[in-house]
């Protein structure tokens, strides 16, 4: 009878050891499926963060283009506006005859209402 009582004891040990070790691995399951659920939240925010990353680095590109473009045409006007100048005018249009002609304003002048 005493070595039944010790065996029963034992079981009934084991068992509460048992039923611990279940309660441990339970929690430790909600734990881990808590992780699992937060990593999916950061993946999604790291994603979002990416693609905003690619938009912005894309609308970068986009406007060095325009950048670029609009330096190239103020680069050609003006070198236009330069080979226009009146300095670079061929000297055919100044009078040879020594006589200052009357040129016209640089300004337009108001026209008359009629």
């Amino acid at each position: 009878l005493k070595v039944q009582c010790q065996r029963v004891q034992r079981v009934e040990r084991e068992l509460s050891l048992s039923s611990d070790l279940g309660e441990k691995v339970k929690n430790m399951r909600l734990m881990l499926q808590e992780s699992h659920s937060g990593i999916a939240q950061l993946c999604a925010l790291v994603n979002q963060e990416r693609q905003k990353r690619d938009q912005y680095t894309q609308g970068l590109k986009q406007q060095r283009l325009r950048t670029e473009l609009l330096l190239q045409l103020l680069h050609h006007f003006k070198n236009r506006t330069q080979e226009l100048a009146p300095q670079s005018l061929p000297d055919v249009l100044a009078p040879s005859s020594g006589v200052d002609a009357p040129q016209e304003p640089m300004t337009p002048q108001p026209r008359a209402m009629g």
